[in-house]
């Protein structure tokens, strides 16, 4: 469900920066058919953050579709799959203290993580408690966890 990412280096200040910059809208769930203006998204991310994109698609030899999303503190994206994401290389950028939650077959367990792959296939939540979480997401499309997280070992083996 999890996996931490630590194969390559990059400035997590210069990503918040850059997250801090950008210019955000509220993101249309197409499946309420509605506006959530707690959950805002950019899919316009910075130059130095592009980088760090290019880099992860490389290494797992797949295009990554990278965006920044900021959930207002006091707010929760419920349990939900995604749609049309396969898995995804997400980073927290806000804090390491708000984590992700999983419930798989009526077992619920929660990860905090910093730079982690995540099968997004598996329902999942997530709340922003003190502060409000930014995130620095790169969306797959086209392979499963399972085969990005067999990607990402045969990369760190081969380095």
């Amino acid at each position: 469900m999890i996996q931490e990412i630590n194969c390559i280096e990059y400035d997590k200040d210069l990503i918040l920066q850059e997250c801090d910059e950008a210019s955000y809208e509220p993101y249309f769930d197409p499946l309420g058919g509605k506006s959530l203006d707690y959950w805002m998204i950019c899919k316009d991310v910075g130059p130095y953050t592009n980088e760090i994109n290019r880099r992860m698609s490389k290494i797992l030899d797949v295009q990554c579709h990278p965006r920044y999303y900021i959930l207002k503190d006091k707010c929760e994206v419920p349990w939900h799959v995604d749609r049309g994401t396969k898995c995804a290389i997400n980073m927290i950028l806000s804090t390491d203290q708000d984590p992700i939650w999983f419930r798989r077959d009526g077992t619920v367990t929660s990860h905090s993580y910093s730079f982690s792959l995540i099968d997004v296939q598996t329902e999942h939540r997530v709340e922003a408690v003190t502060e409000p979480r930014k995130l620095f997401k790169m969306s797959i499309f086209d392979i499963d966890f399972m085969k990005a997280k067999k990607r990402l070992d045969l990369y760190k083996i081969s380095t």
